[in-house]
């Protein structure tokens, strides 16, 4: 719609320059002139709005954490459960053989 909007604005100037006695040839540096001051003017506009947005998110509050996708397990992840799991077993049967050896001093007693 804004497209629209400068074509038809870009005609409107052609044909007033066409009627205040300027040639075609002129007319082409002068819809590019125009070109490029709607671009210029576009290009500022942009960049006070970057400068805007940057200064808003400065005085907001950081965005929350989210929490990352689960992944699939690979062959290390088992390892390492499993690891996990030995050294519990091997806590728990040592603790087991203490307390076998104590009960087993006591009764001897």
């Amino acid at each position: 719609m804004q497209g629209q909007d400068s074509c038809q604005m870009a005609g409107d100037a052609s044909k007033k320059m066409e009627s205040a006695g300027y040639a075609s040839s002129d007319m082409g540096s002068l819809s590019l002139g125009f070109l490029a001051i709607q671009e210029a003017t576009r290009e500022k506009f942009l960049l006070a709005a970057g400068v805007r947005l940057s200064e808003e998110r400065l005085t907001t509050k950081p965005l929350p954490r989210f929490p990352e996708p689960p992944t699939r397990k690979a062959h290390w992840d088992h390892v390492l459960e499993e690891m996990s799991w030995l050294a519990k077993d091997f806590e728990r049967e040592r603790k087991w053989r203490y307390v076998k050896h104590f009960v087993e001093e006591i009764s001897s007693q």
